[in-house]
């Protein structure tokens, strides 16, 4: 048995019902049911605690102070140090290791990693010299992937001997409880739900729904609700805008309970994800566990989660470089703006989505098959997979080095996210042979405003859409429109707004 340090509070003083606090605090449940680890200390007061169930309550042990955190290593026999996220102190407590000379692995977790800074803590954990023991969780392949990139990025900035820790992928747990994919569904209404952030410099462009509801014009019974957190208060007016008057229920008070209710009653769950910020994807875990069949785009960490056509569908995504004088801005603007630059270069087609949602309503059968498939699929992101995950990890512990801290200088904080994120998208725009739709057509004749232009800060316009719809009409394929000054973003808001198609 051993005991393990927590170098943050695993959101325990954290409320809410997605993303990261709710991924932290599963880890930390699977955790304290590893049956190898005796206590779990955190440092804080007993505030902590509060409405914290009697199950992790019962390994808890607070240190309120330093001196407590100094003493820790004999007096409990602590084997491992583990952060909740690389990013911030993750760095530091290697340095503290090194430098008490304790003979114990520190460890840390990925989250969101297309953050720019996070730069400074790849360049703070290599002077803190990691030791072959050390290890950073990935959350995904993908995760995993963008990691290794960032660490080389680095790495060859460097002047002095160090080492990267050990990537490991390790999926986040998901606590889902009794089985209630059973539940009764009205199959007069088949219902679509997406739930997330409602922001699209984090978390998924929903404007694409304008494109899917016209092709679904006919189908009365094909309901929409989208749902979460007002994260962007001024999108959020502009989905009620642009969405609410085709019917679109936008909820923005979301509990625990409202949640579950949404995920029992609809039958797809719809997650046109195009932000590099998202590396695995709890909301799919808790839809499968609802037997709401996922309908995802193919990127980031989604597609290690839905296996395509058997528990879900997978919708392509192609990516797009950001326009050259935005990039060369990438370093004076908010995280939020260039986070939306690069979303708004990505493109999902609406075309695909209407026919795995047509599939799937008009194959009653199919849907039942995919929906029983969906909920068996999540056991292998149970908490007792993931304490099993835990054990097996403290068992590859090896031996401890410190490393050394000379650094030599340089600027290596702007990232070409198709670079650094190669595997989120299906394909990058260069050679792909698209066609016009009705509405592209219509479109070079009356051109008008379109959503994602805003993300892009205005500098691409409905002109620089119908240039590319031009060409695309006369012929030329996605290369060729790129060899006559095309941006290829302008590939992907078309592709987002139904005015292409990939043939």
């Amino acid at each position: 048995m051993r005991s393990v340090l927590l170098a943050d509070s695993f959101s325990l003083d954290e409320a809410g019902c997605f993303g990261r606090a709710v991924a932290n605090r599963s880890l930390l449940r699977a955790l304290i049911k590893c049956n190898t680890v005796s206590n779990v200390l955190i440092i804080g007061d007993k505030t902590l605690l509060k409405g914290v169930d009697k199950e992790i309550g019962k390994k808890v042990i607070l240190l309120n102070s330093f001196i407590e955190v100094e003493e820790c290593f004999e007096k409990y026999n602590v084997a491992a140090i583990i952060a909740s996220d690389f990013a911030s102190s993750y760095g530091n407590w290697i340095d503290y290791r090194n430098e008490r000379e304790l003979d114990l692995p520190v460890i840390a977790f990925t989250h969101s990693l297309s953050y720019q800074r996070f730069t400074s803590s790849i360049y703070k954990i290599l002077c803190a010299s990691p030791a072959p023991s050390d290890y950073i969780l990935c959350t995904s392949d993908c995760a995993l992937n963008v990691m290794s990139n960032l660490f080389e990025k680095v790495m060859k900035t460097i002047n002095f001997s160090s080492q990267v820790p050990v990537l490991k992928k390790f999926p986040l747990p998901y606590e889902c409880g009794e089985n209630v994919s059973s539940v009764d569904r009205d199959d007069n209404i088949f219902r679509v739900l997406f739930i997330g952030r409602l922001d699209w410099q984090t978390k998924a462009d929903l404007f694409i729904l304008k494109s899917i509801m016209r092709r679904l014009d006919n189908r009365k019974d094909v309901r929409f609700t989208m749902a979460g957190a007002p994260d962007n208060p001024l999108y959020i007016e502009l989905l009620k805008k642009e969405l609410g008057p085709l019917g679109v229920e936008i909820i923005t008070e979301l509990d625990e309970e409202k949640k579950e209710e949404l995920y029992g009653k609809s039958h797809i769950f719809l997650s046109p994800s195009d932000n590099y910020q998202e590396t695995f994807g709890l909301t799919v875990l808790e839809a499968k566990h609802f037997g709401c069949v996922p309908i995802v785009s193919d990127f980031d960490g989604y597609r290690e989660l839905v296996e395509d056509g058997r528990d879900g569908m997978l919708v392509k995504t192609i990516a797009a470089p950001i326009p050259s004088d935005l990039m060369r801005s990438q370093c004076l603007v908010n995280e939020a703006v260039y986070h939306g630059w690069w979303a708004g270069g990505v493109g999902i087609d609406p075309e695909h989505v209407v026919r795995a949602i047509i599939d799937l309503k008009d194959n009653k059968d199919k849907w039942r098959e995919m929906s029983a498939a969906a909920a068996e699929s999540i056991g292998q992101y149970s908490i007792e997979s993931a304490s099993g995950r835990f054990k097996a990890l403290f068992d590859e512990f090896n031996g401890v080095k410190t490393g050394n801290r000379e650094l030599r200088t340089e600027y290596p904080f702007k990232w070409n996210f198709l670079k650094i994120f190669n595997s989120h998208p299906s394909a990058i725009w260069k050679d792909q042979k698209v066609r016009l739709t009705p509405e592209g057509e219509a479109y070079l004749k009356k051109p008008y405003m379109l959503p994602q232009f805003l993300l892009f800060s205005m500098k691409i316009s409905a002109d620089d859409i119908r240039k590319a719809l031009f060409l695309i009409k006369r012929g030329y394929g996605v290369e060729e429109c790129i060899k006559r000054f095309v941006e290829p973003v302008c590939f992907s808001i078309s592709l987002k707004n139904g005015l292409i198609t990939i043939e």
